[in-house]
């Protein structure tokens, strides 16, 4: 595969994987991506290159993403521009965030991150109140945020056992 058809691959990938969303990144874009989901619930791992993600409201209005995202960056940062929210992720934090609120997400060379993707309806459910669209940055390291990512970590260590 050429290096345009690999980018156009990429694009194509994570638009069907999450939801569409437009993408600067370079022809030859070299990136890897992994998924396992359940009936509910959808787990993300991906390594890549420096990209640029924007999720606008006509890609909303056309195809609702209704879920929320629950990011965690492995290596490298991530950063997010969501309303006048501007959040900077880094190894040890998570960030929970919608894709149904206009956001852009960009990302530099050599970073890895975790997408454990959770149906709004599901989440909300338990929420105390709404989170309004708006990314919530949490610690990753202690608490409740280390569990989950233990949690996260076990089941994709035994994603070929998980049927």
């Amino acid at each position: 595969m050429g290096a345009k058809e690999r980018s156009d691959w990429w694009r194509d990938r994570v638009s069907e994987i999450h939801c569409p969303m437009s993408f600067a990144l370079a022809d030859d874009y070299c990136g890897r991506i992994e998924y396992q989901q359940s009936g509910r619930y959808r787990l993300v791992r991906w390594w890549g290159d420096t990209e640029a993600l924007t999720r606008d409201s006509t890609q909303i209005r056309r195809s609702p993403h209704e879920s929320y995202e629950l990011l965690i960056p492995v290596h490298g940062h991530l950063q997010l521009a969501q309303g006048d929210c501007d959040i900077v992720a880094v190894p040890h934090t998570m960030t929970l965030t919608s894709l149904d609120a206009a956001m852009d997400m960009r990302h530099g060379d050599n970073v890895s991150a975790v997408a454990l993707v959770i149906p709004r309806d599901h989440l909300d459910s338990r929420l105390a109140r709404q989170t309004n669209d708006r990314p919530v940055s949490l610690d990753a390291r202690r608490g409740l945020g280390r569990i989950v990512v233990d949690q996260l970590r076990t089941v994709r260590g035994e994603r070929d056992q998980l049927d």
